[in-house]
């Protein structure tokens, strides 16, 4: 199920060795069914049971709940229903684990499913629009970051390595705000036909489901100004994962940082006046290289992190923010 769950993970998963792999890959499905479980319920009620019923079958000790599929819109949608309707057998995969990684399993689902049901009480309480600022902030890393702390903790008890300070969590947070905002980037039409937003200025257009190509576009640009304001917690992050001695690791690294500034690379050249610095778009060939460069050496690996830092960087001073406060959840 990964690949048509995963587009971009997907590939990052499959080049570690498969006692990280297999948590990892775990944890993800498991973290799709819950965001699924959101997007296909058409009420809190069911959002909140469903919720409540993938934090139980995540530890093992109930049944996933599926919400109603006529709320599938696409190819997407049904390749992420599957995940939810065969929860039996990812709960069966679930149970072959490690005892400790069972339970930081638990813990990233438990901790996302209340992340994302606060999101949607506020957007429920805002007219269906999580405005931008703090609110998305901390949406954005209660989805992902949380996710990422997940992965390299698990990463570091496998290889005995110290547990992750406050500065690397604070990383993480940041890294894992830019990776969750492509999503946001990407599905901003999508999420409107929902009748969810990110922004305030497409509040007006909730009702029809739609809105004009300049709005859209005007979201996306303030996303990219955000990206280039945490741009620089890239190369730190990706830099300072325990990758000494793991290939495999580093090659999945490599992969998940290249992909998402390959992302922000095709969204930038789409905006009527780009925000990030141009740069050249790895394509699959381009992202198997980087993995391979990275697998062979640490140093091959800090190279593709610097390249592709540089995708995250602010065109000019006009378009760059000023600083960001990272915070903790």
């Amino acid at each position: 199920m990964l690949p048509h769950a995963a587009r971009s993970f997907s590939p990052a998963i499959a080049v570690l060795p498969s006692r990280l792999a297999r948590p990892l890959a775990a944890a993800y499905l498991w973290c799709r069914a819950l965001d699924t479980t959101e997007d296909l319920s058409p009420d809190g009620e069911t959002r909140r049971a469903g919720f409540a019923a993938c934090v139980e079958a995540a530890a093992g000790c109930g049944e996933l709940r599926l919400p109603r599929s006529q709320l599938v819109q696409d190819d997407r949608d049904r390749a992420h229903w599957l995940i939810v309707e065969k929860a039996p057998l990812l709960s069966a995969f679930t149970a072959g684990l490690r005892a400790d990684s069972r339970l930081r399993i638990a813990e990233l689902v438990r901790g996302m499913a209340e992340g994302m049901e606060l999101a949607a009480e506020r957007r429920a309480a805002s007219g269906g629009v999580l405005a931008s600022g703090t609110p998305r902030e901390e949406y954005c890393r209660a989805v992902l970051a949380a996710p990422l702390v997940y992965a390299e903790a698990e990463l570091r008890a496998q290889n005995g390595d110290p547990a992750m300070d406050d500065a690397r969590r604070r990383l993480a947070m940041a890294a894992g705000e830019i990776i969750q905002l492509a999503n946001v980037c990407r599905d901003v039409e999508k999420d409107l036909r929902r009748r969810t937003a990110y922004d305030e200025v497409l509040r007006p257009y909730l009702d029809a489901g739609v809105a004009p190509a300049e709005v859209v576009a005007e979201v996306r640009t303030k996303i990219l100004r955000r990206v280039a304001a945490l741009g620089p917690v890239i190369e730190p992050y990706f830099g300072g994962l325990p990758l000494k001695g793991r290939p495999g690791a580093r090659a999945a690294a490599a992969v998940m940082c290249g992909a998402t500034a390959s992302f922000y690379g095709k969204a930038n050249r789409r905006l009527p006046t780009p925000v990030l610095a141009p740069t050249r778009t790895r394509g699959r060939g381009g992202l198997a290289f980087d993995a391979l460069r990275a697998a062979c050496s640490l140093s091959g690996a800090k190279a593709v992190f610097s390249r592709a830092a540089a995708g995250f960087v602010a065109a000019s001073l006009d378009v760059r923010p000023g600083p960001v406060e990272c915070r903790t959840l």
